[in-house]
């Protein structure tokens, strides 16, 4: 597995780990897991140009570490999108369990001039 494959340990550990991991987040770790574990893409004929003629199942699997990051994205977008529709028709974010609040009473984040505070609110000083 190539260095260009690190994204993969930190998504096997928001899969398992994180609090606003998606539903069946540990199974889908498990599951990605033993599939970069196993290494597919090493499971086809390389080599002495053997690549150049895969059939269509080939191909498939040689490429299936790209496939997977696509589905992961696609997938993760997904869910982001049915949150965000839920959150809409519950009335906010305090309804889920691992969302956080976006409080004004926090302390301004100084720019310039003026501050900036977590509601978008930017007063002069």
């Amino acid at each position: 597995m190539g260095s260009h494959l690190v994204w993969i340990v930190p998504a096997v550990v928001w899969l398992a780990l994180a609090p606003d991991r998606p539903a069946f987040g540990r199974l889908w770790a498990g599951v990605a897991a033993l599939f970069f574990w196993y290494g597919p893409i090493w499971r086809v004929p390389y080599g002495t140009g053997k690549e150049l003629h895969d059939s269509f199942a080939q191909l498939i699997v040689g490429n299936s570490y790209t496939l997977a990051m696509v589905l992961f994205v696609v997938g993760i977008a997904v869910m982001l999108l049915l949150r965000r529709s839920r959150l809409r028709r519950s009335g906010g974010p305090s309804s889920h369990p691992g969302a956080r609040r976006d409080d004004d009473d926090r302390d301004p984040i100084p720019i310039g001039r003026g501050s900036f505070s977590a509601s978008g609110v930017v007063t002069e000083t």
